[in-house]
């Protein structure tokens, strides 16, 4: 959801499709392998149909993030062979074509729903998460496999990993041209990186690392691969602070005993950090600093931190905590996932309510929230209703 309240909405269709809801039409129909299409859908700030814009099934979404300027960037993976011809990836939803290779792509459209440009990166690496700036510049983050060209141009930035899986992290200008990339394990780690935003002239990001072989950069401290119990540590959550040219400047992990990643991060109103983190029968200190703030569970947990990295507070829950985290009004934070749960809580904690729909229907599910401009919007699947999907938003 952008601050006006506009909506962005994505996902697949497999029939032809009126993806207005109002009396107009405006049908879609579907095209590639199977019959079926992704598609993005936005929606003005009083509910009424804006536009839609659709591509083959050679291209799957996996997530939206608005810009500041009202642009949207559209993460995804293309596949060149899903209809058999090896035929090149069409970014272009429009009636343009910008045909592109498979693996990783990243299309940004205006606010129109123009087709500004897309980019893709080599076949093994993901893309996880993006951020904008206030000068509309871009930022990715995700992990690749042994060796990866971060640079989605004619030129060549390689990043490379003898631990199998490697982070990385890379900006792009408003032209969608290279600007910089880093890898936090230099190679060395295991490692993901799995969110990002934008803090003003800094940049937070979160993610997971292990089994390492050498020493990161910035250095981040590990437990020992193995415990005295013998039990081994597939991975630590972490955290870095840099500014807009890569260069970090705070690293954070969180001493645990299992297994557990940092999956979303997103900064309030107030410029504090909110963090998901994803846990697995684990204990974890999310006190990055000198204190111990340490506690046992399984499922997810909600860290906030001050924009220093000082500890705020953190709240345990099972798997209706571990999902997306989105800005909520007066500094709080709403957490959402494939749960039928979604919790807001205030800048200190405090929940302030939590929505169950299980009540409504065993066979409505959430499948996506997001706040903003004071307003809670859910998408969620009906098996039982004719219409297939429905949207609501609740005053906040």
């Amino acid at each position: 959801m952008m601050p006006d309240g506009s909506l962005f909405v994505s996902g697949v269709f497999d029939a032809e499709t009126d993806f207005d809801p109002s009396p107009a039409v405006d049908l879609h129909r579907p095209e590639g392998l199977y019959d079926r299409s992704s598609y993005v859908s936005k929606f003005n700030g009083d509910g009424s149909y804006a536009w839609t814009k659709t591509w083959s099934s050679a291209f799957g979404i996996s997530r939206l993030r608005p810009g500041g300027d009202g642009s949207l960037a559209v993460i995804g993976y293309g596949w060149t062979a899903l209809d058999g011809t090896n035929t090149p990836l069409d970014l272009d939803p429009t009636s343009g074509v910008d045909l592109h290779g498979e693996g990783p792509a990243l299309v940004k459209l205006d606010t129109s729903g123009a087709y500004v440009w897309g980019r893709t990166w080599a076949y093994g690496s993901h893309i996880y998460d993006v951020a904008f700036d206030s000068a509309a510049r871009v930022y990715a983050v995700g992990l690749f496999s042994l060796t990866f060209d971060a640079d989605p141009g004619p030129g060549t930035v390689q990043l490379a990993s003898i631990a199998g899986n490697g982070d990385f992290m890379l900006s792009l200008d408003t032209a969608g041209e290279f600007r910089w990339a880093r890898s936090t394990t230099r190679g060395r780690c295991y490692a993901e990186l799995n969110g990002i935003a934008v803090n003003g002239d800094q940049l937070w990001v979160g993610g997971a690392l292990g089994s390492c072989t050498g020493k990161t950069d910035p250095e981040i401290e590990l437990p020992a691969a193995l415990d005295p119990t013998g039990a081994f540590h597939p991975s630590t959550p972490f955290l870095l602070r840099a500014n807009l040219d890569g260069v970090v400047d705070r690293a954070l992990s969180f001493p645990n005993t299992f297994n557990a990643s940092v999956a979303n991060v997103m900064i309030g109103s107030a410029g504090d950090l909110y963090a998901s983190v994803s846990m697995d029968r684990d204990t974890i200190d999310f006190d990055p600093g000198p204190g111990v703030a340490q506690r046992l569970g399984t499922g997810a947990a909600i860290l906030s931190l001050s924009n220093d990295g000082t500890y705020r507070w953190v709240r345990m829950g099972g798997d209706t905590l571990g999902g997306v985290v989105s800005p909520a009004p007066n500094d709080g934070v709403l957490v959402s996932d494939w749960q039928p749960t979604v919790t807001a809580f205030d800048s200190a904690g405090n929940v302030v309510f939590s929505m169950d729909t299980s009540r409504w229907s065993a066979e409505v599910g959430i499948s996506a929230a997001s706040s903003a401009a004071g307003f809670v919007v859910l998408g969620e699947n009906k098996a039982v209703c004719a219409t297939g999907y429905e949207l609501q938003r609740y005053a906040w």
